[in-house]
């Protein structure tokens, strides 16, 4: 498994996003990654966090939420965090149809959750 180098800061926010997806969410959250250059261990001191969250379900509402609580964490300290959310379904759809941010996600990525 890759070793994140994250700073104290994204550190923190990850862990606490974590722990309120847990809390909120218990049953919905399928799978929580991180991607992009901080994954691969290129991420300079300006990068921001990229972060996948997939979800159980087809509810943007849900989606919505999710995002929602992790800028909020990430507005109360130092982190940036760049969140996106798929249902199970729109990322299974992206692998039928070959999407190439998919497979380059899946390269590079960091699995939290």
């Amino acid at each position: 498994m890759k070793r994140l180098r994250l700073n104290r800061a994204e550190r923190h926010w990850l862990r606490e996003y974590c722990a309120e997806l847990r809390r909120a969410f218990p049953d919905r959250i399928e799978r929580l990654s991180i991607f992009g250059s901080k994954a691969r261990g290129e991420g300079g001191r300006d990068s921001d966090l990229d972060v996948l969250v997939l979800v159980r379900g087809e509810s943007s509402e849900v989606k919505a939420r999710l995002r929602r609580i992790g800028y909020l964490l990430a507005a109360e300290g130092e982190a940036v965090p760049s969140i996106v959310v798929y249902s199970s379904a729109e990322w299974d759809g992206r692998a039928r149809s070959g999407s190439v941010f998919r497979k380059s996600l899946e390269r590079d990525e960091v699995r939290i959750l």
